[in-house]
């Protein structure tokens, strides 16, 4: 799109300047409300470690690109648009624009972003043919995308402590000290639903779903592990159910009290692609996804009480949406004085991007449900974009081929070196000081340089989706960071 806009600027036309202001709120605010769950979820698990490697990418491509400006004697505005574009950041290109008004932003971004975009690909690409057999002899490496969130695990265990048999559930409050859920007894010849009132028997074998460290617990409570299968019944069934009733969102699992109303065990809850495991303190929103385990009728009851009404998780409440934006376009004009005396705003697409993160993250304000549904995110997400692109682009048309002929050869050369550096750093961090894996490894570079096209490549050269969830880790730190650095890097001159 940038550089159809290029061409068509170069000719002469132009597009209005508040189209591209509202794509640049629209886009920046859907990407923050994809990225939220994801960026807090990052510190809360991943810690130091992923902010060093993000936060490194970054500076050394803050400080090569300052570093190439002065000595090429580059302009302001196309040291900053070289950056955004080796850090192939729209974000980045939208905060440096609404900082500096001068479309040699655009320029610099259209020349750089190519080889921001080649250079990493050409990397997702190369690096496992290098790596893949050193990487497969190797034992110590981590694997960083299994940390993003612990992952849910069924394990089965038999029933042998005495002090658990006689008893039900509820009196034991297995969940309570582990955590985990126990959905199925398997009895003899027969397979129950687990219920809260069924006293356990010796030799009973269950099935459970929980973190590893959760039915580790459960197995030092209620006896070994075991490996059999279970025969299927009629009378135990899994349904997933998606939360539609505004009379189940906003309440506590505990408030609910699921098991002891309807008879069913909630197992595992999905939300923003990310799945949990139910506690008792989980607050239910619209549009989480539910797996059950109960009787046939017993699912149905929970269903109609719950989730008959799909279409409602579609709906997107234009209210706190709204609400929303107002706050981010507000936040955007508030002046932050730094040490050096000179204040600093985060623009249009700063506010917007924080507001929008936080939001994402606490899902509900009072009464106001800040979820929006993902066909909702994307398409402002990618209408955002045009506009945005549309506008920069054909305003920086006008310049191109001038900027170009002047500058063209110093551009390019600062380009390669901009993109280059991110990546050696990232990687010196991931692979040899932090010892990830080659999936780990991949999904984090590509994250720090938030490509997306990377990522596609680097999951198709290793045949597997577990760099897109160290890509997910990184990518929100990466982004903030890429955006302030452009504001700071336009704010040097």
């Amino acid at each position: 799109m940038l550089f159809v806009a290029l061409v068509f600027g170069h000719y002469g036309l132009t597009v209005p300047h508040e189209f591209a202001d509202l794509g640049v709120i629209l886009f920046v605010y859907s990407v923050g409300l994809q990225a939220g769950p994801h960026f807090f979820n990052t510190f809360q698990k991943q810690g130091l470690r992923i902010l060093q490697i993000g936060l490194g990418a970054v500076v050394s491509a803050a400080l090569v690109a300052w570093l190439m400006g002065w000595l090429l004697e580059l302009p302001p505005s196309l040291r900053v648009g070289m950056f955004a574009g080796a850090m192939t950041s729209t974000p980045a290109l939208a905060a440096a624009l609404d900082y500096l008004k001068d479309p040699g932003v655009s320029v610099g971004y259209g020349i750089a972003y190519p080889f921001g975009v080649v250079g990493i690909v050409l990397f997702a690409q190369i690096l496992p043919r290098i790596l893949h057999k050193k990487d497969r002899a190797a034992t110590d490496r981590v694997s960083v995308s299994g940390d993003i969130e612990d992952p849910i695990l069924t394990r089965k265990f038999r029933v042998e402590n005495p002090q658990c048999i006689g008893k039900n559930l509820s009196e034991l409050s297995l969940h309570g000290m582990t955590q985990a859920n126990i959905s199925r007894i398997h009895r003899g010849d027969r397979v129950l639903a687990a219920k809260w009132e069924m006293d356990f028997q010796q030799n009973d074998v269950v099935l459970a779903v929980g973190t590893e460290a959760g039915l580790n617990k459960l197995q030092i409570i209620l006896g070994p592990e075991v490996h059999e299968d279970f025969p299927l019944s009629p009378d135990v069934i899994a349904r997933e159910v998606y939360v539609s009733e505004h009379r189940v969102a906003g309440k506590s699992l505990v408030e609910l009290a699921i098991p002891e109303h309807f008879g069913v065990v909630v197992t595992r809850v999905a939300r923003e692609d990310i799945e949990l495991v139910p506690t008792g303190a989980m607050r239910l929103e619209i549009g989480d996804l539910l797996r059950i385990v109960g009787s046939p009728e017993d699912c149905e009851a929970f269903i109609a009480y719950c989730g008959k009404h799909e279409k409602k998780i579609h709906e997107t409440p234009i209210l706190p949406f709204a609400v929303g934006i107002v706050l981010g376009v507000l936040l955007a004009y508030v002046p932050i004085h730094t040490p050096g005396g000179t204040p600093i705003r985060l623009g249009l697409a700063g506010g917007p991007l924080f507001v929008a993160l936080v939001l994402s993250y606490l899902g509900r304000v009072g009464s106001l449900i800040m979820r929006t549904p993902y066909a909702v995110r994307f398409i402002l997400r990618e209408l955002g974009l045009v506009f945005f692109l549309a506008g920069a682009g054909t305003e920086a048309g006008a310049h191109f081929i001038e900027v170009l002929q002047s500058q063209g050869i110093s551009l390019l050369l600062a380009g390669m070196c901009v993109t280059c550096t991110p990546i050696a750093v990232a990687f010196a961090l991931t692979h040899w000081v932090f010892g990830f894996d080659l999936s780990s490894t991949l999904g984090t570079v590509c994250g720090a340089k938030t490509s997306t096209p990377g990522l596609g490549a680097a999951c198709s050269a290793v045949e597997s989706d577990e760099p897109a969830l160290a890509y997910a880790a990184i990518y929100p730190i990466a982004l903030i960071g890429i955006t302030v650095a452009a504001q700071i890097l336009a704010s040097l001159g």
